[in-house]
Parts: structure tokens; sequence; C-alpha cells
């Protein structure tokens, strides 16, 4: 009795574990996507109410409308070449980031995105985009 429970603990844990995960994985693959393809709408799909979004020397915070409107000027200015995500991780206090690198028309750039959860999706509150 105590091993089927015991099992059965784990088999829920496991599932759960394995449930809180997708959304992560789901939205950075969309994210990447967006990146490889300069589709800032899809992008933009996943911003929070405000973003923090650093191109080169220009660093402000934006409205969701507004940054989707930065990130297509800079893929309209910068048509991305291919995009290859390098490191994916988790802070201590729960958020979520990845760091990728965009190659363009106008050279290789290091993209950093840091996302939060809110109501179980994982949103992104900052892009930075900077010279490699």
């Amino acid at each position: 009795m105590k091993k089927l429970f015991f099992i059965s603990i784990l088999t829920i844990s496991s599932v759960f574990t394995f449930a809180s995960t997708i959304p992560t994985g789901q939205v950075f693959t969309e994210i990447v996507s967006a990146f490889r393809t300069g589709n800032a709408t899809i992008l933009s799909a996943h911003f929070d109410e405000k973003v923090e979004i650093a191109v080169l020397d220009n660093d402000e915070v934006y409205s969701k409308l507004d940054a989707e409107k930065v990130m297509k000027s800079f893929f309209s200015d910068y048509k991305p070449s291919s995009f290859s995500k390098e490191h994916e991780g988790t802070s201590p206090s729960g958020a979520n980031y990845f760091i990728g690198v965009l190659k363009t028309t106008k050279g290789t750039y290091r993209v950093f995105i840091h996302a939060k959860q809110v109501d179980g999706k994982k949103i992104i509150q900052q892009i930075q985009i900077e010279e490699e």
C-alpha cells in the first residue's frame, strides 16, 4: 500500500513538473521563430503590457503596441538571416530568460529575453539587443 501511494505521488509530481515546463518551451520556441523570420507581430503576442526594449543604444519602456512598432522597425532595418538560442534558464526568483545570437544583413547581435509567469503564461518583460 505504501509503495502504491509513493508511486502515485511520484507520478503526479512528474506530471505537474512536466506540465509547468511546457509553456516556457513553447513560448521560447515561438520567440525564436519570430526572431528568425523578423515577425514582430508573433513576438508581441508574448509581450507584457509594458516592455523594456534596449536596442543598441536606445533603452526605453514601451506599451505593448509601441514595443511591437519598435521591433517592426528593428526587423525592417536589420533583416534577420538566422537566429540561434544559445542559453536558456530560470533565475532564483522564477523568471525565465534566454540568450540568442541574431545574424542580420547589418551584422551579428546578442539578444537577451527576460520573461515572467503571469496567469500560467510566460510574458516578455525585457528584450536587449546589442552588438556582438
